[in-house]
């Protein structure tokens, strides 16, 4: 029978140390934290933006001399002269259509054509992320 009132003892005692020790929320800390996540979240698309339309602009002015690269890599190759004759002389695809895929084949300028094709999808990956961003970085100003 002694342990009841010990116990009930103790819960009273425990209630009136929970009451001196209650927790007094700040009226805006809610408003404090979304503001501070949303800074953060502006901060972040503002680099993000920077970094893809710094990517698109540096893949943008690399593509000028990789496409005029291109363009005499076809032409010292002799791949227009070759591709020419498959057109203009059906005659000779009939009979010689092997040899004129090899020598078409041969002709191309793989590593040209790669450098070019990586710039064109690096350019349209940095303007499809950077309108993303775009679109994110406002986003976020209308929520706050």
């Amino acid at each position: 029978m002694n342990k009841i009132p010990v116990y009930t003892s103790m819960n009273k005692k425990l209630g009136e140390a929970m009451k001196v020790c209650t927790y007094h929320n700040e009226p805006d800390l809610a408003e404090n934290i979304w503001g501070d996540i949303c800074r953060r979240d502006k901060k972040s698309a503002r680099i993000k933006l920077a970094t893809f339309s710094l990517l698109g602009i540096a893949s943008t002015v690399a593509l000028v001399p990789a496409a005029t690269m291109l363009s005499s890599d076809f032409t010292k190759s002799g791949f227009y002269e070759y591709f020419s004759l498959a057109i203009h002389n059906t005659s000779s695809i009939s009979s010689y259509w092997q040899e004129i895929l090899y020598s078409l084949g041969e002709s191309l300028p793989v590593a040209s054509i790669i450098l070019s094709l990586t710039l064109v999808f690096v350019l349209f990956i940095s303007i499809k992320n950077s309108s993303k961003e775009i679109y994110r970085s406002q986003f976020i100003i209308k929520t706050y």
